[in-house]
């Protein structure tokens, strides 16, 4: 039964909306919303807590998901600074710095379509699933660790890189990680956003898309010199 009196009662300390028309509820009485009359009641009975967590847990993951990039970057560099030179490393850090920059940059863009009180969480809902968005790239050096040992006998010479063949192979393998990424990508970003009660960007859809594709795009480039340099560094060292 609801006891509307004892809503009355409790005063939002969430960032929760209406369901019906995504008026923020922050700071005002549970039950009825003051925008267009939706009982909400039940719904925050039922989701509050949950939400509630999952709102703590982004706050609290969020900083730890900003600089985990940083030693991901330094080990992908690392066969580079080791088996090339300090310059090649610099370049393939720069590089790999570049991409995940264009993923935060991607998340503050998304960000500026909802009202401010909401911009933080989408933030921290994005940073959350930063990392399907840079999956593709950071697949390709453990690919091509495989592929090296696949076509190991037929470098001939060390240093000679991968084969013609398991270089297409290795494209292929990004095609589909990223192909398969972005609906995964896709499916999280709203499922979260939506028990969140974070309104919908008015960032149109297709915007959301392309600047997922380009961060996923820019990732081609620096997998292929994350994965060349790691064959590079076991040719040195196997061959």
């Amino acid at each position: 039964m609801i006891n509307v009196e004892q809503d009355k009662a409790q005063i939002h300390d969430d960032d929760m909306t209406c369901v019906s028309c995504g008026y923020a509820l922050k700071g005002l009485p549970h039950g009825e919303c003051p925008e267009c009359g939706t009982y909400n009641g039940h719904i925050e009975a039922e989701q509050g807590e949950g939400r509630r967590e999952l709102a703590l847990s982004l706050q609290r993951w969020a900083p730890y998901l900003t600089w985990m990039w940083l030693p991901i970057i330094g080990l992908y560099s690392l066969p580079a600074l080791v088996f090339v030179g300090v310059k090649e490393a610099f370049v393939a850090a720069t590089a790999m710095v570049v991409v995940v920059c264009a993923g935060f940059a991607g998340g503050i863009v998304v960000g500026r379509g909802v009202a401010e009180p909401y911009r933080i969480m989408m933030w921290r809902v994005w940073i959350r699933l930063l990392w399907r968005l840079q999956l593709p790239w950071l697949l390709l050096g453990p690919c091509a660790i495989v592929l090296f040992i696949v076509s190991a006998p037929t470098l001939g010479v060390p240093l000679a890189g991968l084969s013609m063949i398991a270089t297409l192979v290795l494209l292929l393998m990004w095609v589909v990680f990223s192909v398969a990424a972005m609906p995964m990508w896709a499916s999280e970003w709203n499922e979260l956003r939506e028990t969140l009660c974070v309104p919908e960007s008015s960032v149109p859809h297709m915007v959301h898309a392309i600047v997922a594709g380009i961060v996923v795009s820019m990732g081609l480039v620096v997998g292929f010199q994350g994965g060349m340099f790691i064959v590079i560094a076991m040719a040195a060292v196997f061959l």
